[in-house]
């Protein structure tokens, strides 16, 4: 065999052996579309498919929820998401890797312009719960910080 052919036949071998392990993975947007009502109580599946369907349309990802809110989706990439549930309500999903593909499930609820608390959680990417839920500590604004470290006398 040519020196041109060994490479052609290495590079088959590589692609062949690569190809089935990068379609594993799957894209946020199929997780997205399993996942379970009970995390997105007042959001169908429908909305959900909706959202993906104007994200990839290049349109605005709005939809009516079952509380006859407004739902919007403001981000969605291959391995993350972020959704306005309300005024008060985002939820933010992402694919990471850990001892295996995860999918990180953030609720953030938004008390005042300054002031948030975050609620993290771990799923498989069938939806099986790997953690219970962590709040994380309500974030203050740079200017209260600052509020609150000035002497008060």
């Amino acid at each position: 065999m040519t020196g041109l052919k060994k490479k052609i036949l290495w590079f088959l071998v590589f692609m062949f052996a690569v190809l089935p392990i990068m379609a594993q993975k799957p894209k946020i947007a199929d997780v997205f579309k399993l996942m379970p009502d009970s995390l997105m109580p007042y959001l169908s599946k429908n909305n959900r498919l909706d959202m993906i369907d104007f994200m990839e349309a290049k349109m605005k990802a709005e939809v009516t929820n079952m509380l006859e809110g407004t739902t919007v989706m403001t981000a969605l990439t291959e391995d993350s998401l972020s959704v306005n549930m309300n005024e008060r309500l985002r939820f933010d999903m992402r694919l990471t890797m850990l001892d295996s593909l995860v999918v990180e499930v953030a609720k953030t609820y938004i008390i005042s312009e300054h002031q948030e608390e975050k609620v993290v959680q771990y799923f498989s990417t069938a939806w099986c719960p790997l953690s219970e839920p962590v709040a994380v500590t309500s974030s203050l604004s740079r200017r209260d910080e600052d509020v609150f470290a000035k002497p008060h006398f």
